[in-house]
């Protein structure tokens, strides 16, 4: 029971903040496009990303909240929040500062505190993942029980 609690807890966390990028990528569309040209190694497929990924944040994000595709949105998830990670290292590594084109509130972070809260995020993705595939074995409810 808890596991299920630890699960749906981590998918609505991941799903308000996938809508909440989403929709402010739609919402400033120009300016999402403009940040990602700013960045070398994106600019040929900016047009690319900015059609493609504020969806696929939405749909991530719907997956979480339906039980039935939990498990597929904790995928789509994870593998979201590690290309969100090699973006920003690389454009720190490469420009000496991160861009993001995160959308709202998340764009204001230091790269450092972007890069800590994509570690955080990659674990709860990878926590999640592993949680709603081991719903039903014993191995969980020990993990709970000691939290």
């Amino acid at each position: 029971m808890i596991t299920q609690r630890i699960t749906a807890s981590i998918a609505y966390l991941f799903a308000l903040l996938f809508l909440y990028t989403g929709f402010s990528k739609i919402i400033d569309l120009t300016v999402f496009k403009e940040e990602l040209s700013l960045s070398e190694f994106i600019r040929p497929f900016a047009t690319f990303v900015v059609v493609v990924l504020p969806p696929i944040e939405i749909v991530s994000a719907i997956m979480l909240i339906i039980p039935r595709s939990r498990k597929k949105g904790f995928v789509v998830s994870l593998a979201l929040m590690v290309l969100f990670t090699l973006y920003v290292s690389a454009n720190l590594l490469l420009n000496n500062h991160a861009l993001c084109g995160c959308g709202g509130g998340v764009e204001r972070l230091s790269p450092s505190q972007h890069l800590g809260l994509n570690g955080i995020l990659i674990g709860l993705a990878v926590l999640g993942l592993y949680l709603s595939r081991h719903q039903h074995s014993n191995i969980p409810r020990i993990i709970a029980k000691n939290i």
